[in-house]
């Protein structure tokens, strides 16, 4: 054998690294080039992994490569032994590789280069409803129960060296606050659930992910969420909404001596629907400027890919029997208005009552949110998802005498039964739920 024969063959096995780069070149303003990553086995079978139709041997880590890749890493193996060959000819030029081999682990290679998810779209997700979807659990708790033994091992893999991790990987956008995802994005001083929600969409996703979050306080479906196919109330409770309204303003103007105009039914009309048209404006926001928003994200396109609501207690006071027919036509308009059909539904059933059995119109409301489960065109696309059973028992416990022990209870929950007792685990948990019943939903969609 001619004594240049190995080097060519040490350097045909070398090219496809020296040039993979150059598969995906992009401007020097554009997205960082991906990585490659050259796994390279010898003496093994044709149908080593799963995801090669192995029905013995569980490669669930390799078998994830492959399906991320959409089944473009394609399999190669020699018709020999070659394993003190294969192990030593990628790194010294001077060890013959038979051609059986170094042909289509080259081929193999140039094929699979350029799969990360430099080109693919960023997943946004929106994350919509009142007070509860805002957040409540105090930093300052999180900050503890990181730290406290009892409980440190439950946050421990959202902080890195003694800090809370900031994602490079997940952006959110929350009213007037965008950045990285981090603690600290629910109502002010607190988080919620998009903490562990974006989290287990980044661990989850090679793209970068987007979270847009709508949430504001007190705001019921049957009125301010309120969507277009749903239509006004009946003419007799707008008319009698306009009588009361009317005459809060004489009386106020009869006891404070003024002279304001009354409302008309346009005005009473007017806040229905509003929280709706204000979440879509969010939404349209970060679409139209996420470049801005996120600097990082500069040159990538979006991809909406799932909704979450989160939302409930408002509509107690009476709207509770229409919770059900409220919440269908808001999927419906939420889909049609973002030109998603079928676009991922997830729901947090309403879940204050904790270890206790809901009652009354909390019953009623969980039971309608559960029962978009059972519509036959959300079949596979809407997930409810319970959240009374993940309370957080310590917090739960401790509430009843809270006032009594103020110093104890800083250290497990942070509010009312209402918001969920501003428990940090309680929201984490709830987030994590919604965070895998939306894969479970992705996943169904393939």
């Amino acid at each position: 054998m001619s004594s240049s024969r190995p080097l060519r063959w040490g350097l045909l096995m070398l090219a496809p690294l020296l040039l993979a780069p150059l598969a995906t070149l992009r401007a020097a303003d554009g997205p960082p080039r991906p990585n490659v990553l050259f796994l390279f086995a010898d003496d093994q079978r044709a149908d080593t992994i799963g995801a090669l139709r192995n029905s013995v041997i569980k490669t669930p880590n390799l078998d994830r490569v492959d399906a991320t890749h959409e089944g473009q890493n394609t399999p190669w193996w020699p018709g020999e032994g070659a394993a003190v060959k294969t192990r030593e000819s990628p790194f010294n030029p001077r060890v013959v590789m038979r051609r059986s081999l170094i042909v289509p682990l080259v081929a193999c290679l140039l094929v699979t280069t350029p799969l990360r998810a430099a080109g693919r779209p960023v997943k946004v997700f929106i994350l919509a409803g009142q007070s509860n979807m805002e957040g409540k659990a105090p930093n300052a708790l999180l900050d503890h129960q990181a730290t406290d033994a009892k409980t440190r091992d439950l946050f421990a893999h959202l902080r890195k060296d003694g800090q809370w991790v900031v994602r490079d990987d997940v952006f959110i956008k929350f009213l007037d606050r965008k950045g990285p995802l981090t603690v600290g994005y629910g109502s002010p001083g607190r988080t919620g659930v998009e903490l562990e929600f974006g989290t287990v969409m980044g661990n989850h996703f090679e793209e970068p992910v987007v979270l847009i979050k709508a949430a504001w306080g007190g705001h019921s479906l049957y009125k301010l969420f309120r969507s277009p196919t749903a239509g006004y109330p009946a003419a007799e409770v707008l008319q009698k909404e306009l009588d009361q309204a009317q005459a809060n303003v004489k009386k106020n103007n009869e006891k404070n001596k003024k002279n304001d105009p009354l409302p008309t039914l346009e005005d009473i009309k007017k806040p229905y629907g509003s929280s709706y048209r204000n979440m879509m404006a969010e939404v349209k926001d970060v679409m139209d400027n996420y470049e801005t928003m996120f600097p990082a994200l500069k040159g990538k396109k979006l991809e909406l890919t799932g909704f979450v609501w989160f939302q409930g207690w408002n509509d107690q006071y009476g709207a509770q029997d229409e919770y059900a027919s409220n919440m269908k036509h808001f999927i419906q308009d939420v889909r049609k208005d973002l030109h998603a059909p079928k676009l991922p539904f997830v729901i947090g059933v309403m879940g204050q009552n904790g270890s206790k059995p809901a009652a009354g119109a909390m019953l009623t409301i969980q039971k309608a949110q559960l029962a978009m489960n059972d519509v036959p065109e959300f079949k596979g696309n809407v997930k409810a998802i319970r959240t009374d059973v993940l309370v957080d028992k310590a917090a739960e416990e401790l509430y009843p005498t809270w006032q009594k022990n103020l110093e104890e209870w800083k250290l497990v929950g942070g509010d009312h039964a209402y918001h969920y007792l501003g428990s940090a685990i309680w929201f984490n948990r709830i987030g994590k739920a919604m965070g895998e019943a939306m894969l479970e939903l992705l996943k169904d969609q393939k």
